[in-house]
């Protein structure tokens, strides 16, 4: 087995077989669970045995989801904030980025006084596209929708940014 020490994480990684050490006995008996129920599933279909089909359906559906809710479900198996506090546990040095890098489009109508147009750097828009013709948030969203049409039509920001106050304003006149 080849190994070498990465510059990018702490971490030694290894070419070949090699114990995962990261993993405990939940998430090995899903895996196992799944692994099982469908070679059960598959070489009962191919027999034409239903009650072995079924069989090894319910160890999947079952053993294997019902294992794997078990490993995930604890509170230390998820990451507060995804991809920022898992990049933070596997890289020690890395840090947050401030919501200006990641703004959401949300913050337009929810946190309006955080809506400066000069300090957004990224503006992500999570659920409703701004392709999507039809959207229940769609006019409440328009100027943001707006600047995402000017630049792929322009290729540039518009030259006036409408502030999140002045629409609300008009909204609630």
């Amino acid at each position: 087995m080849t190994t070498y020490n990465s510059p990018v994480a702490p971490h030694t990684f290894a070419y070949g077989f090699h114990r995962q050490g990261w993993w405990g006995w939940l998430i090995g008996s899903a895996f196992f669970f799944g692994e099982i129920g469908a070679g059960l599933f598959l070489v009962s279909l191919l027999t034409g045995q239903a009650l072995g089909m079924l069989i090894g359906y319910l160890v999947v559906v079952v053993g294997k989801n019902l294992a794997h809710l078990m490993y995930l479900g604890r509170p230390d198996r998820f990451w507060r904030r995804t991809d920022q506090t898992f990049l933070e546990d596997f890289f020690p040095d890395w840090h947050g980025l401030p919501y200006i890098f990641n703004t959401l489009q949300y913050v337009w109508f929810n946190l309006p006084a955080l809506w400066v147009w000069e300090r957004i750097k990224v503006i992500h828009y999570q659920y409703e596209k701004p392709w999507e013709a039809d959207h229940p948030r769609r006019q409440l969203l328009a100027p943001v929708i707006e600047v995402w049409r000017h630049i792929y039509e322009h290729g540039v920001l518009p030259e006036r940014l409408t502030p999140p106050q002045e629409t609300l304003n008009e909204r609630a006149d």
